[in-house]
């Protein structure tokens, strides 16, 4: 239902950006799709900092936020996809299902990295 809204309110010219939705699941955690053994490097883009993340870091905005990355993060209170961040270069993957994933942007909240990761943060 939320998607059939969201698309119908785009359809009749409002800007996505202005559009909110919210979703309450349980946190995430890796799944089977990231192997135990997998490391990345992750780099923040605009403070010049790279970290390795493993799986147990969880997801990618934790994972920012020990390291002291100030990473937007808004869908803790309620607004879904505030947490989008412009992937630079890498692959990412999702640890639980979301709706339309826009190419070039990560949603922190549930993505964890694929291969080596540069982030817009």
């Amino acid at each position: 239902m939320r998607r059939e809204v969201t698309e119908g309110l785009i359809a009749r010219g409002v800007p996505k950006f202005e559009i909110f939705s919210e979703s309450f699941v349980s946190a995430p955690t890796p799944s089977s799709a990231v192997r135990p053994d997998q490391c990345h490097e992750v780099r923040f883009n605009r403070s010049g900092t790279a970290f390795t993340w493993r799986p147990s870091d969880g997801s990618l905005l934790d994972f920012g936020e020990r390291h002291g990355i100030k990473l937007p993060s808004g869908c803790r209170v309620g607004q879904c996809e505030s947490c989008a961040v412009g992937v630079l270069a890498g692959d990412i993957g999702y640890l639980a299902a979301i709706g339309n994933a826009e190419p070039g942007v990560c949603l922190t909240c549930r993505a964890v990295p694929t291969s080596a990761l540069m982030l817009d943060a």
